[in-house]
């Protein structure tokens, strides 16, 4: 018999079979498990019920609690990044005002430098250009 040429009537009807044993075998199945239970059926479902109940305020708790968490340590990293914004800005406050002063001393030495040169009648240079003194 060649196994490479199934009709598709033998194919579905090999489904439908399949179908149809897997739904009496889960009728049995059930019918079984609810005449050997230990307990009335009403127990069971309230048990289950009480289960679903506990496993879904437990998971309320875990969610609330990773929220919180999650919160917090959004707050957290805000407060540092407000920290480091800070600490930066006081960097660059500090550079500018030290680099206010090191032009302002400049100044002031190329006005020294200007006067003392100027009162000897020397050129500070033959362009007439500005020298630091340094």
């Amino acid at each position: 018999m060649n196994t490479n040429n199934i009709q598709p009537q033998n194919q579905s009807q090999g489904l439908a079979l399949f179908a149809f044993g897997s739904l009496v075998g889960l009728m049995v199945g059930g019918i079984t498990v609810l005449l050997t239970a230990p307990q009335p059926g009403a127990k069971t479902r309230a048990e289950l019920q009480q289960g679903v109940e506990q496993f879904r305020d437990r998971t309320a708790e875990t969610v609330k609690e990773r929220v919180e968490l999650v919160k917090n340590k959004a707050n957290q990293l805000q407060h540092q990044g407000k920290g480091l914004i800070i600490k930066q800005l006081d960097r660059v406050t500090h550079m500018a005002q030290s680099g206010k002063k090191v032009i302002e001393e400049s100044a002031d030495h190329v006005v020294v430098l200007y006067c003392s040169r100027h009162e000897k009648n020397t050129p500070l240079s033959s362009e007439g250009g500005v020298f630091f003194d340094g």
